[in-house]
């Protein structure tokens, strides 16, 4: 299979001790968050509180963007970081990390030799995007996209998982703001 599309229902639903957080995916497949036997894994996550402290992730590299809302993060009691909707933050799951600020936000994490990054892409209604990468996952968070014969909506993640490296190309349908991570491991 060249690509897969997970909708909600596939998703892992859990809560934190600020919220709750749905897990889109998580490579490979077995493994799971408690476990941190996961190469990476993407998520959103609602901050339900005004202020919280997210749970330690030894060993794990994090990137946060707030979605829905603006937050302020402090890591390990230094100079806090304050984040507008798309604007992101690197950050070791190590640190003690404090928010401040109800939101909706996006996660990626990464164990060991995975690396990833985190492109936003705005496109308008006839508007194509090419992917050119094998590992990479793609998350739909308003609008309606084409991909060969298939449709990805609202909420939905595109799994990208050719063994060699091929050009996909993505047409919105309607006005969209998808959300892609290149991963490399």
């Amino acid at each position: 299979m060249k690509f897969e599309i997970l909708k909600p229902q596939d998703y892992k639903k859990t809560h934190w001790s600020g919220g709750t957080t749905t897990e889109l995916y998580i490579y490979p497949k077995s493994s799971n968050l408690q476990n941190l036997d996961f190469q990476f894994r993407i998520s959103t996550a609602t901050v339900e509180t005004e202020s919280s402290t997210f749970t330690i992730f030894p060993g794990v590299s994090r990137i946060i963007l707030p979605l829905l809302g603006e937050m302020t993060l402090i890591h390990d009691n230094e100079n806090p970081v304050y984040l507008k909707s798309f604007a992101q933050d690197s950050f070791s799951g190590s640190s003690i990390t404090k928010c401040f600020g109800k939101v909706t936000d996006f996660n990626l994490m990464t164990r060991g030799n995975a690396k990833g990054t985190i492109k936003m892409i705005e496109l308008q209604p006839g508007e194509h995007h090419t992917v050119r990468t094998k590992n990479t996952v793609i998350y739909c968070f308003s609008g309606e996209i084409k991909i060969e014969n298939q449709y990805l909506n609202t909420h939905e993640t595109l799994v990208l998982n050719s063994v060699i490296e091929q050009p996909y190309d993505l047409e919105a349908i309607s006005k969209s703001m998808l959300i892609q991570v290149e991963l490399k491991f």
